[in-house]
């Protein structure tokens, strides 16, 4: 049933709670009032906003995440083509990434480790090499800071990698990756960057 008030002889401003006449001498013409532009205008600035918009549109789980970026980096090693900064800027915390540029400068300028590591994968991992991903648990921390056992293949051996994950701004953020041969990233860059 849809309510109006047009049509009422005299309309009055109090009369009718959705319409009101533009001018007291135009009292058939309705116009809406601005308490429901508002009204709209609120309820959208709150769906899109970050906090509130955030429970509206959940992220992707993280177990999700994991996947999808092991399955690209997995993609990205059989095509030979390296880490470049900009991915690591986005999928490594502050912390972590800057760790990565100092040791990249550091090898730019000679300093150089006998070990190849491979971010995602671990020790030697060369460019090419067939590695795959085969499945990914949260075994351990919070929602915000989740920490994953992640199975590997490299060149047809099984691996266990486990990934500290963090939310940050609505994203996930990888705030340290662990071998299953020992050394975990955050050590093998900060030594390098800081020989």
């Amino acid at each position: 049933m849809v309510r109006s008030c047009a049509g009422r002889e005299p309309p009055r401003l109090s009369s009718c709670p959705w319409f009101e006449p533009a001018s007291p001498e135009e009292s058939t013409t309705p116009i809406v009032k601005p308490r429901v532009a508002t009204a709209v205008a609120l309820a959208l600035v709150l769906l899109i906003s970050t906090p509130i918009g955030a429970l509206a549109f959940p992220r992707q789980p993280v177990t999700e995440w994991v996947r999808d970026l092991y399955t690209a980096q997995a993609a990205r090693i059989a095509r030979a083509q390296p880490l470049e900064e900009s991915d690591v800027l986005v999928l490594f915390t502050t912390e972590l990434a800057a760790f990565w540029q100092e040791a990249r400068k550091a090898r730019e300028f000679g300093a150089t480790s006998d070990d190849v590591l491979d971010a995602f994968f671990g020790w030697n991992v060369t460019a090419g090499t067939k590695v795959s991903f085969t499945r990914v648990i949260k075994v351990l921390g919070t929602s915000e800071a989740p920490t994953l056992l992640i199975d590997v293949v490299v060149a047809g051996v099984p691996r266990r990698v486990v990934l500290d994950a963090l939310q940050d701004g609505g994203s996930w953020r990888i705030a340290n990756i662990t071998y299953d041969e020992g050394e975990d990233f955050s050590s093998f860059e900060r030594r390098l960057a800081h020989p």
